[in-house]
């Protein structure tokens, strides 16, 4: 089973996604906003291309356990595509993800125009692969 990964920001959606058999994540794309409209498009459209039968969004928990506003957006958009495609939508602590992909970005020799790029997909895939091993330990 296929699972997609978000990562959610205002301006950028990094996105992941999991192999065949739900064990590995890697990044796929980062998705620039433009409209809430066009946003959940382009991610229907990502899902069905991908097969993906699960979508994990990370979120946003602070180190005292308390979710703030930006949780509340995440939960709201989230709640949108639920309604919008029909797949099960699930949530993971997203604690420290980014810091962990700009530590990964910041090991490749590349331009820095590339490397903002990239940190949204890797923390994406960095959510994605915490939730898959969860969900393998449980099996």
């Amino acid at each position: 089973m296929k699972v997609l990964g978000i990562d959610f920001g205002d301006r950028k959606i990094g996105i992941a996604v999991s192999d065949g058999t739900g064990r590995f994540a890697h990044g796929v794309c980062t998705l620039r906003r433009k409209s809430k409209k066009d946003d959940l498009k382009f991610i229907r459209e990502l899902v069905q291309k991908e097969g993906a039968a699960k979508i994990v969004f990370g979120l946003p928990i602070g180190f005292d356990g308390h979710e703030g506003k930006v949780c509340e957006k995440v939960k709201k958009f989230a709640n949108e595509l639920r309604e919008e495609i029909g797949v099960p939508i699930e949530f993971v602590d997203e604690v420290l993800s980014t810091e962990e992909a700009k530590e990964i970005v910041a090991l490749r020799p590349r331009k820095r125009k590339f490397q903002k790029d990239e940190i949204d997909r890797i923390a994406a895939a960095i959510i994605l692969q915490r939730y898959l091993d969860h969900t393998h330990e449980e099996r």
